[in-house]
């Protein structure tokens, strides 16, 4: 049995309004669950993939408390892995530096 997803108010905001992605059949329950973090996004099938990928740009792109948060704890913890504005391979380093990965250089 599934279980059944709350939205927040800013998951609402989020909901497509393409009709193929709302259609009868179609869930997108494991895609705002994956936007929560209560389920792994690598899971998704290609489809949910997409729509997850378009949501996380748009959840990004806005003011955003939680994702502010959420960066806030990326800088104090350090450990997160991504790519910089060079599409270089970096870690955070705690307190909110950059550190190359493969490099011991110090950015």
């Amino acid at each position: 049995m599934r279980k059944k997803v709350r939205l927040s108010k800013s998951d609402e905001a989020l909901i497509p309004d393409d009709s193929t992605e709302s259609s009868p059949g179609r869930t997108l329950d494991r895609v705002y669950a994956a936007l929560r973090g209560e389920f792994d996004a690598d899971q998704l099938e290609p489809d949910e993939a997409r729509i997850f990928h378009d949501l996380w740009a748009v959840y990004m792109a806005g003011p955003n408390p939680e994702r502010d948060a959420f960066v806030a704890k990326m800088r104090a913890e350090g450990g997160y892995v991504g790519e910089d504005e060079q599409g270089r391979l970096v870690r955070t380093l705690p307190g909110g530096g950059l550190e190359l990965i493969g490099d011991s250089t110090k950015i």
